[in-house]
């Protein structure tokens, strides 16, 4: 290939970016929101 970009590449490498924020968002703002607790079962 010539090196260029298609239109499909273009458009998954923005999803991949997306996804990569998504996930950075979701990471960053778990740490504030109260864990619940397991309870053991059975013991």
């Amino acid at each position: 290939r010539s090196g260029n970009l298609g239109v499909l590449d273009y458009l998954k490498m923005k999803n991949i970016e997306a996804d990569t924020s998504m996930r950075d968002s979701i990471s960053k703002s778990s740490p504030d929101k109260p864990k619940k607790n397991k309870k053991k079962l059975g013991a």
